[in-house]
């Protein structure tokens, strides 16, 4: 009987685990208010816990970066076949599938960035543009990018939208932010939702333009995904998760204990 009480337990031990270490269901996080002492944020700051999100079915779920390599991964090898594209395709890579193959953006920082076109087998490329492409989303059968770059006091950027014309992919200007665009989801009225450097947007077809949070506290906890569920935000940072209710505009911080 103790030995079954003492397997039963290390199973218990190793499942909670291993739930912890791969994903967690932030509905079960803990609240604490919007953190505003310089030096919680500086710890915060140096903290490994950096939260990617994701929504599955009613759930929104946070990963950390270590879980997330099969989840962003192109079903192809980058291969190089220039110097020149030895140099331009690495960076932080988004991409998005589109009928003849893929949009990939490699976003370098303060060392620029490119959007290539690969064909379905990554062997046939071109390049399409100079571009410091973050994240890329569909709305309908229209493809949109947020774009831009926060270095050193810098901060700027916007929507951008990517059509093919004439059998060529190219760039269009859709919304600039004036801040530099770290993620983007849409809500239930297809309304973009956007964190920025400092900012939290909602821009509507119309392209009008919402600040629902001017100067956020996040600036140095470099947020890395949104999600949006159902009147919900939610965007993971380093050490925890802002939520924000469309609704009420009542802003939480939530944390993983």
């Amino acid at each position: 009987m103790k030995s079954f009480i003492t397997t039963f337990l290390s199973i218990l031990i190793s499942v909670s685990s291993y739930s912890q270490g791969d994903s967690s269901d932030i509905s079960h996080w803990h609240s604490y208010p919007i953190p505003s002492n310089q030096d919680t944020l500086m710890k915060y700051n140096w903290s490994k816990l950096e939260w990617h999100l994701q929504k599955n079915g009613k759930k929104v779920y946070a990963k950390l970066p270590k879980n997330l390599q099969g989840d962003k991964k192109l079903p192809f090898e980058l291969k190089a076949l220039t110097t020149r594209e030895k140099e331009e395709i690495t960076g932080d890579i988004s991409f998005i599938e589109v009928d003849s193959g893929y949009l990939v953006s490699f976003w370098r920082g303060e060392f620029g960035g490119s959007l290539y076109w690969f064909d379905k087998n990554g062997e046939t490329r071109k390049k399409v543009a100079r571009a410091m492409i973050v994240q890329f989303i569909r709305r309908e059968d229209k493809i949109y990018a947020i774009a831009g770059l926060a270095h050193m006091g810098y901060s700027n950027g916007g929507i951008i939208e990517v059509r093919k014309e004439n059998g060529e992919w190219k760039l269009f200007d859709y919304v600039p932010l004036h801040d530099a665009p770290y993620a983007i989801d849409m809500d239930k009225q297809k309304n973009f939702v956007i964190v920025t450097s400092s900012h939290l947007f909602l821009v509507d077809q119309k392209k009008h333009v919402d600040t629902l949070v001017a100067k956020g506290f996040w600036e140095m906890l470099y947020p890395a995904s949104l999600v949006v569920n159902k009147k919900q935000v939610f965007v993971g940072m380093r050490q925890g998760v802002y939520k924000y209710d469309l609704a009420t505009r009542k802003e939480e911080w939530l944390m993983r204990d």
